[in-house]
């Protein structure tokens, strides 16, 4: 269920939480719960309206599911999601794709342990100029593709912390990331990967790269 928010107005999310906004429908100045909350699925999706969330009130300790979460927010300039527990999340499909205005995000605090899915995370984020992405623990994720697909302004990425030692699919991982002129991929494990379409098709300003230790033996297409 899609939680379109309006002016001064409380949301009633699958009947277990109330989410009011304040006079700007900008800011949530009040979260109030009538049970354990287990998906943020679709919370704020497509809420294009929305400039900015204060989000330092949302108990996501028993969270499950955010697949697109932040979906088509395309107003958002900046999230703060600091104040998140995801030690329980295994999806994360779509969370933040489509948000196109989005210039900055924290996200550093995250728990993904226990994500399996991240296909389209970062889709069309194409404001994002830069991402820290060092604190996420990347170990169970079997699904990358489009994770960064069309993330136009970013300049560089550094995903040396990241264990892929179970992704199957990065197609269109790094797509559409036009501006991108350096990448460290060196420690990806690709040695379960089938899928890998598209990988770094229009990245038209990346200088080199080094795929001397990638493992290909079980890639079905590269095209």
């Amino acid at each position: 269920m899609a939680v379109y928010l309006n002016n001064n107005k409380s949301n009633n999310y699958n009947n277990k939480m109330t989410i009011t906004l304040d006079k700007d429908g900008e800011n949530i100045i009040e979260v109030v719960y009538q049970t354990k909350l287990t998906t943020l699925t679709r919370m704020f999706e497509m809420c294009d309206s929305i400039i900015s969330l204060d989000l330092s009130q949302l108990d996501t300790s028993n969270i499950k599911n955010m697949d697109n979460m932040f979906f088509k927010c395309a107003s958002l300039k900046s999230l703060d999601l600091s104040s998140f527990n995801t030690s329980k999340v295994e999806y994360m499909n779509n969370m933040f794709s489509g948000c196109t205005a989005l210039e900055s995000i924290n996200i550093t605090n995250l728990n993904t342990s226990k994500v399996k899915e991240m296909s389209n995370l970062f889709t069309n984020c194409n404001s994002l100029t830069s991402l820290d992405l060092s604190h996420l623990d990347t170990s169970k994720v079997s699904k990358m593709d489009n994770m960064f697909f069309n993330c136009a302004s970013l300049k560089s990425l550094d995903l040396s912390n990241f264990n892929t030692s179970n992704v199957e699919n990065m197609t269109n991982m790094f797509s559409g990331c036009m501006a991108l002129e350096s990448i460290n991929i060196t420690n990806l494990n690709t040695s379960k990967v089938e899928e890998m379409k598209n990988l770094f098709s229009y990245c038209f300003s990346l200088k080199s790269l080094d795929l001397s230790h990638l493992d290909t033996s079980n890639v079905n297409s590269m095209s």
